[in-house]
């Protein structure tokens, strides 16, 4: 009888141990919000995991909304010059790729202060944009965006040919 009591308290014991070692497991999300992640139940199935690992992706569909922009290198001459004489943020166009037909609003809110490679081998330099909520109704996160920053005014001259005047004092010139 005492072997069998023993045997239940090194089980119980045991089974302590494994609740701890699972609670220790649980991960829990940063954020209030839904999970993005497409079939998570079957991704994360059975799949060993490493520290540091993104498994999942959360967003808070009812905060404040931000436009991501990859601004290319090329246009970061024209984009500081925009920003050093204005008064005030930007003025940003886009259209999402889900709806093109409507053209939507925002401010530059922020600029990367470096230059990044992107898997096509463009050089690029990131930029934020706030949207009102009132702006996307339909809210679909990662969705692609095609944008206009209002950088000012120039000469029709200039406006056409800069890309091929830029090319000349860089090829050329230098």
């Amino acid at each position: 009888m005492k072997t069998a009591e023993a045997n239940l308290a090194v089980s119980e014991a045991d089974l302590k141990l494994q609740q701890a070692e699972l609670a220790k497991s649980t991960i829990y999300a940063p954020i209030d919000g839904i999970v993005l992640t497409w079939n998570a139940e079957q991704l994360l199935a059975a799949r060993p995991v490493a520290r540091g690992q993104v498994l999942l992706t959360v967003a808070d569909l009812t905060g404040p909304w931000h436009v991501e922009l990859q601004v290319p290198e090329r246009r970061m001459r024209h984009l500081s010059e925009a920003q050093r004489q204005a008064a005030d943020k930007l003025a940003v166009s886009f259209a999402l790729l889900t709806d093109p037909a409507q053209v939507r609003q925002g401010r530059l809110a922020s600029v990367g202060g470096r230059t990044e490679t992107t898997e096509s081998g463009g050089a690029v330099v990131w930029a934020t944009v706030d949207v009102e909520a009132a702006e996307i109704t339909e809210r679909l996160p990662g969705a692609g965006v095609v944008a206009r920053i209002h950088c000012g005014q120039r000469a029709s001259g200039y406006v056409w040919l800069h890309d091929l005047l830029d090319f000349v004092r860089t090829w050329i010139l230098f």
